[in-house]
């Protein structure tokens, strides 16, 4: 890649997420196949879905499996405004972290501001929970952190509503493979799935769990049924990692 051919993201992610690719977003738009503009771009384990932003996708399918996660991605996409304004009134305080940490809310604005606030203010950024799903970084230290970037969440708002189709409350890894219009892939290490936009007007975020990153032999085989020529090396990748468990 020419450092000519680097395009600086008009949009970038609003949470920090472990592996994410904002390090390689500039690069995003050489990365991906040049007939990657009919198809649809899917996300599989979207994190802070540093590709999705970088390139701007108008039809696209997210999931994760977090579900505080795609909650949040949801609230920002149809109340931004009510998620700032949580934000806004949420002190910089190790108590406030503390109890913020402890609550359970239901609310998808209050549980995107929650995600959000303890991202920007947890130890490193570092967004884990323990083996019974619940959130237990400490407290960071950090000089007068930004725990609410206006600016950004409203530009991400206006993306993933302009990339709106539908709600889906259930789904599978055979869901993610339904959709065979033509399509090209970016695999990253790991066998983690970035797949291209159309123009086409449509955006779908799916359930938490849609894929088992430890299962490498099933995202292999939804890999296969895309029957994109880029994916060959990925759906290889994933056997090999398959057999060796």
């Amino acid at each position: 890649v020419e450092e000519r051919e680097l395009v600086q993201p008009s949009v970038t992610p609003f949470v920090k997420w472990s592996g994410g690719k904002q390090w390689l977003a500039n690069a995003a738009p050489v990365l991906v196949p040049a007939q990657w503009g009919t198809g649809c771009y899917y996300e599989p384990f979207v994190g802070g879905a540093a590709f999705f932003f970088a390139l701007e996708p108008a039809h696209a399918t997210l999931s994760d499996r977090s579900r505080e996660l795609m909650t949040t991605y949801r609230a920002i996409r149809s109340d931004t405004d009510g998620v700032i304004r949580l934000l806004e009134r949420y002190p910089y305080d190790e108590d406030f972290y503390y109890r913020m940490r402890g609550t359970s809310p239901r609310s998808k604005a209050v549980v995107a501001a929650r995600l959000l606030y303890l991202n920007r203010t947890c130890w490193n950024g570092l967004y884990r929970v323990n083996r019974k799903g619940r959130f237990n970084t400490p407290f960071g230290r950090f000089v007068n952190p930004t725990i609410c970037a206006t600016d950004r969440l409203r530009t991400s708002g206006r993306l993933l509503h302009r990339a709106l189709r539908s709600w889906s409350s259930r789904s599978s890894s055979r869901e993610m493979t339904s959709d065979r219009m033509r399509s090209a892939a970016h695999w990253c290490r790991g066998c983690r799935g970035r797949e291209t936009a159309s123009r086409a007007s449509s955006l779908r975020l799916l359930p938490a769990a849609t894929l088992d990153p430890a299962r490498p032999r099933d995202l292999a085989t939804m890999v296969g049924k895309l029957n994109f020529p880029a994916n060959k090396a990925a759906a290889d990748c994933g056997r090999a990692a398959g057999e060796a468990e």
